[in-house]
């Protein structure tokens, strides 16, 4: 077994492929996924959400240095202000979302980002029962799983019961199926008061700290400016078991970049502990997902 006590070796690809799958196989790798994921699967990021959402009802798209955050707030304020608006809003952005979208699994399974995330979902329930932590309101990777068989357990809900589901998935900004006759949750996060009330809620941090600082986590698809992620990352220094360890990384950020050098931003997010994985070709992020489950595969045989 390797141990994570050369920082040479974070930067490693092969190095770190191994490392990755020897987490999984002890049962504490994690992954938390951004838009990117979605977004690779043919749903709208997140201005063409919000530009969607304004077609819908009649109201001008997004100007081209308009915080979509604030569009938002502004058309909730003005056409859903009533506690009885709030499933019409939901339903203007369950249609956003979905509109003219196939998902059958004939689709799903093109997408290679996707499919790369199920495939180490899949590998890891055969050593324990894996948490999935998203920030998107879609359910494409629960659809996934399930053409696979897999049991699979969405909370959305701060306050659940525990489930023996062989996945768990968080969705801590609210959760939209793609079928309308599905349970969602009540509500969903979007603008900056939205945000605050979870960050300084007792239920849903919580709740995430304790998964991030048990686990080695991989976070796929996001930015790094999300303010959720900033303040659980911010944490993670102090509580995360990988303390007791002298090279303190504990998860793997993938970001899109031509060079090694650090941005402003990226080196934020390696202060906070996490070692920047960084990939010239978008292509590259699910063949790295799937190089991480078949070392986990060649691991297992060799034990």
């Amino acid at each position: 077994m390797l141990t994570p006590h050369n920082l040479e070796n974070w930067r490693d690809r092969d190095w770190l492929v191994n490392y990755l799958a020897e987490e999984l196989l002890r049962g504490r790798l994690c992954l938390f996924l951004g838009a990117g994921v979605s977004k690779d699967s043919g749903l709208p990021d997140w201005k063409s959400l919000v530009n969607n959402i304004c077609d819908e009802i009649g109201e001008d798209r997004l100007d081209d240095d308009q915080d979509p955050t604030a569009k938002i707030a502004g058309i909730k304020l003005r056409k859903f202000k009533k506690d009885s608006d709030k499933e019409k809003f939901l339903a203007v952005t369950h249609k956003a979302l979905y509109d003219g979208f196939n998902a059958d699994f004939v689709h799903l399974r093109t997408c290679e980002l996707l499919s790369a995330v199920a495939a180490i979902t899949i590998a890891a329930t055969s050593i324990y029962s894996p948490k999935i932590i998203t920030l998107n309101y879609d359910n494409l990777l629960e659809l996934y799983l399930e053409y696979y068989g897999c049991l699979v357990s969405s909370i959305y809900d701060q306050r659940h019961w525990a489930t023996g589901s062989d996945v768990t998935i968080y969705h801590p900004h609210g959760f939209l199926p793609f079928s309308s006759e599905d349970k969602k949750s009540d509500g969903i996060v979007f603008e900056h008061d939205d945000y605050m009330k979870i960050l300084e809620g007792k239920y849903w941090k919580p709740l995430l700290q304790t998964t991030l600082r048990t686990h080695t986590t991989i976070y796929i698809g996001m930015s790094g400016e999300d303010l959720h992620l900033k303040v659980l990352l911010n944490s993670m220094k102090e509580l995360h078991a990988i303390e007791n360890e002298r090279i303190k990384k504990h998860g793997v950020f993938i970001k899109r970049g031509a060079t090694l050098a650090l941005s402003d931003e990226e080196a934020i997010l390696d202060n906070t502990g996490l070692q920047i994985h960084k990939v010239e070709e978008y292509s590259e992020i699910p063949e790295f997902l799937f190089a991480i489950s078949q070392q986990a595969r060649k691991l297992k045989l060799q034990n």
